[in-house]
């Protein structure tokens, strides 16, 4: 009995002095935390560098967009204000009862080359002569000649509706258009007038400016600079070219008209007084 006693010691004094194995999971356990740890900060460091990008992309296509191409009516008009749907009169040709026409004057008083395109709808029955679409220089012009043509069936005008017209237009750089260009879109809208005829080959001629306009004017571009960052230093040319003279003769006529419109009514005034004091 006492020699069992001391063997069953011996086992358990020999049990208890064995260091007990670790578990072999805690080590692994450990090591997917610290791969988890690390993929999250690589994910992190990538998302903040495309947010990076992102903004410099922003920031770069802001500057690239921070001029754009202008269409005004005169030189007094805002060339910042945006212009809205414009109205196209056109006269009908007498002796030809069942065609009307005008002639778009577009006028480039720009530093830049400028591509134009005008499109009808097919619905219009508008023509453009000599062609809807071309290239105009600086400080060059261009002309287009439209014709309505009245549909069978319609006797007057007034009943047909208001033909849309859109005009787009570019700035272009050694002969194409850039591929970061925007290009601006002009509605036009057509009628007839109901008061006025023309000859055949002296339609009403309507005029629009064509110019670069940016936020700060006054700045020249670097060599660097995309053509879409163009400013023009002036908003009119030291030179007068034929594009500016036509422009100035123009506005010159129209003032003289409305002085003419005064004078007119102030006559009318005149003799409608001395006509109540008899």
């Amino acid at each position: 009995m006492s020699e069992t006693k001391e063997t069953d010691n011996n086992l358990n004094e020999q049990s208890s002095n064995v260091p007990v194995p670790a578990d072999p999971l805690q080590p692994e356990v450990k090591k997917d935390d610290k791969q988890e740890s690390e993929m999250k900060t690589a994910k992190e460091n990538s998302q903040s560098s495309k947010r990076k990008g992102k903004s410099s992309k922003k920031s770069s296509s802001s500057k690239k967009t921070r001029s754009r191409l202008s269409i005004r009516r005169t030189l007094r008009d805002d060339p910042n204000k945006e212009m809205k749907a414009t109205l196209l009169t056109f006269q009908a040709i007498r002796n030809k009862g069942d065609q009307a026409r005008v002639q778009l004057l577009l006028c480039n008083i720009s530093d830049r080359d400028i591509f134009v395109k005008l499109r009808c709808s097919a619905a219009s029955n508008i023509t453009a002569l000599p062609a809807g679409s071309g290239h105009i220089a600086p400080k060059s012009q261009m002309r287009i000649l439209l014709t309505w043509q009245k549909p069978d069936g319609v006797t007057q005008w007034s009943e047909l509706g208001t033909p849309k017209l859109l005009l787009t237009t570019y700035f272009m750089h050694q002969g194409m258009k850039a591929a970061d260009e925007a290009p601006t879109n002009t509605r036009l809208m057509a009628r007839v007038s109901t008061s006025k005829q023309c000859d055949a080959d002296a339609p009403p001629i309507e005029q629009l400016l064509l110019d670069a306009v940016g936020k700060d004017l006054g700045v020249t571009p670097a060599s660097t600079t995309s053509p879409n960052t163009a400013v023009t230093q002036a908003m009119t040319p030291t030179e007068q070219t034929p594009a500016m003279k036509t422009v100035k003769q123009d506005e010159h006529a129209e003032e003289e008209v409305d002085n003419l419109r005064w004078i007119i009514i102030a006559l009318v005034l005149v003799i409608v007084l001395l006509l109540l004091q008899k």
